[in-house]
């Protein structure tokens, strides 16, 4: 389902309402405040100056009132005055900018404009900070944004890499604005869907970002746009937290354990038999009977290639006779090219493979795919290292220049 660009700005309409009385409600209960003095001292006498004849206590004009503090904040029939913590916008610094205020020649000096906005700027309530940081965002940026906004491409000269490219923005602007995401231009084209493009969708292979993700985003703008917090070379280490981790099972070097005694030791063949009918026997149980072979090499089957046997490797497997016909049989199948495929789709589907980019009203066809899932298929077959796979997984387009069609297949 789609939404009109209407919907995004209703929505973004209401969260900003939701905020402010967030702002005045922290504004009204601080009466000691540092703004209250700033206001007597330099604000008051530039608004009676210029301001309150218009509105003030003897006329009160569209039911605004610049007399107080606290008239300034209740605004008047065009709603608040002001957005405390937000002068660019705030409606009275966009009535004096725009000349409308005050009427006539009576306009404000640019340093008067200057004062009446630091004093709005400063008004910035000190809200509970949510913890988040860059390290929060950087990967709904790499997701969501770089594949346009990168290193190999800056669609509007937009870089998006960096809190400075970020500030610095593009052709439009600034793209990140702290404590305002109504005012930073990312979030902006991202709750009104234009960013990522819906066109590029397929063509990238990004997804827009979940209301989960928009809403980290909000709330890590609001709260400034936190990089990661430095790490205090002179701070004390937590030598407690280390000594209760460092017990934690994966920290351990391992070591061969001490093999159980059980009961009935005729039906142990290997160690790992003691450790499991140690635990049956203390329920009073024991194994299962042991199976025949005919469905043994159908177990074996299903489990290593997913497919059950042929009639002639079922007779061939009855018939041969010797010691370790079973373990051959293992080995048969772990050389198999099914074995792969088998087990490479465990793999595939953490890792979401599909032959189809489903978009919308579509699901177009991904004429490329097969070749991913054929490399993971042959890095199963090949028996390649763990390390050396997950090095593939996350550096692959690092580790040959992808761009020249002659590189040999080395993944």
């Amino acid at each position: 389902m789609s939404f009109p660009r209407g919907f995004f700005l209703l929505v973004q309409s209401l969260c900003s309402l939701v905020y402010f009385p967030l702002f005045v409600s922290d504004l009204n209960s601080a009466t000691n405040e540092p703004h209250s003095s700033v206001f007597e001292s330099s604000i008051f006498p530039i608004l009676q100056n210029k301001c309150l004849n218009c509105h003030g206590d003897e006329s009160i004009q569209a039911g605004l009132d610049l007399s107080s503090q606290k008239t300034i904040r209740k605004g008047g029939k065009s709603g608040p005055a002001i957005f405390p913590g937000f002068s660019n916008q705030s409606l009275l610094v966009e009535k004096v900018l725009s000349g409308v205020m005050p009427p006539g020649e009576e306009t404000l000096a640019e340093e008067e404009i200057q004062i009446l906005r630091s004093w709005i700027d400063q008004m910035r309530p000190k809200l509970v900070s949510s913890g988040l940081s860059e390290k929060d965002v950087l990967p709904i940026f790499l997701m969501r944004c770089i594949v346009c906004h990168g290193k190999r491409k800056q669609e509007g000269e937009l870089d998006l890499r960096t809190r400075a490219t970020r500030l610095q923005g593009g052709k439009s602007g600034p793209a990140l604005v702290p404590g305002n995401p109504e005012s930073s231009l990312l979030f902006q084209r991202i709750v009104t869907g234009e960013m990522p493009p819906p066109e590029l969708l397929f063509e990238y292979r990004v997804r827009p970002p979940s209301t989960k993700e928009v809403n980290v985003l909000r709330t890590w703008i609001i709260d400034g746009a936190p990089l990661d917090p430095p790490r205090d070379s002179t701070e004390e280490v937590n030598i407690q937290f280390i000594e209760e981790k460092q017990h934690f099972w994966s920290f351990q070097t391992p070591r061969r354990p001490i093999v159980p005694k059980i009961k009935n030791v005729t039906l142990v063949r290997n160690p790992v038999d003691a450790f499991l009918l140690k635990k049956l026997e203390a329920h009073d149980l024991t194994f299962s009977p042991e199976a025949n072979r005919l469905t043994l090499v159908r177990r074996a089957y299903l489990d290593l290639i997913g497919m059950p046997p042929t009639a002639t490797q079922i007779r061939s497997y009855l018939e041969n006779n010797s010691s370790d016909s079973y373990e051959q049989m293992i080995e048969d199948l772990l050389a198999s090219p099914h074995c792969g495929e088998r087990w490479a789709q465990h793999w595939l589907d953490v890792a979401g493979y599909a032959d189809t980019e489903g978009i919308k009203h579509a699901d177009r066809f991904r004429p490329q795919a097969w070749r991913y899932r054929d490399y993971v298929i042959r890095s199963f077959n090949q028996d390649k290292s763990y390390n050396q796979f997950l090095t593939e997984q996350l550096a692959g387009d690092e580790l040959v220049d992808y761009t020249k069609k002659t590189n040999p297949r080395i993944l």
